[in-house]
């Protein structure tokens, strides 16, 4: 960005704020009980389900590269999984390392899955 189109993103993001800032003066003042009481009497906007945060190590199985035959793959599995046990804290790295899986440069990173039975159902049918 060059030196005038700079100066026109800065305007404009000055005249942006000049604007909330005017807005949020006109607005009515909440206090502390008001924000207590609408808690009190609204609390399904507030409530989440539980979740858990979901990491995999991905390990394909392809016959046709000696690396990724299914008895090759297995013996990874159980070599990276008897790893964990003994270091569970180390998933990450060991995503990093060995899965498949473009989530691998984040850990293994699923995102937050819902703990319910949702939860134990995406296990059941991804860990085969």
């Amino acid at each position: 960005m060059d030196t005038a189109g700079f100066a026109v993103a800065l305007e404009r993001e000055l005249k942006v704020e000049a604007i909330l800032e005017k807005v949020a003066t006109r607005a009515a003042k909440i206090s502390d009980m008001d924000v207590e009481l609408y808690y009190q009497f609204h609390p399904e906007q507030f409530r989440r389900p539980e979740t858990r945060l979901a990491r995999h190590i991905l390990v394909t199985i392809n016959d046709s590269i000696a690396e990724n035959t299914r008895a090759a793959a297995r013996q990874r599995i159980e070599a990276i999984a008897t790893r964990l046990a003994k270091e569970p804290q180390r998933f990450e790295e060991q995503a990093l390392k060995h899965s498949e899986c473009p989530t691998a440069l984040d850990g293994g990173k699923l995102g937050d899955l819902p703990r319910a039975n949702s939860f134990l159902n995406w296990i059941k049918r991804y860990s085969n």
